[in-house]
């Protein structure tokens, strides 16, 4: 697992685990929602340890709701 920082586009990251998380969704029988910017927003970070955050955080709403509801995630920026 690379630990080297780096800049990224949060939008590719979640590109990547898009299909992931997608299965996950049905595995839990949810609904999935993407709200993604059409501008790059970009991070300084560990790639694979975001996606890791991001694939748990997904995972702890699936397993915190009941099935049928949806799950809507939403990429902004703020200053």
């Amino acid at each position: 697992m690379s630990r080297t920082l780096s800049h990224y586009d949060i939008r590719g990251i979640m590109a990547e685990l898009r299909p992931i998380t997608e299965s996950e969704a049905r595995h839990f029988n949810m609904e999935l929602s993407w709200k993604v910017r059409k501008e790059p927003i970009r991070v300084h970070c560990t790639k694979d340890q975001l996606k890791q955050v991001i694939l748990n955080i997904s995972k702890n709403g699936f397993e915190a709701m009941k099935a049928g509801e949806k799950l809507s995630r939403r990429i902004y920026h703020e200053k």
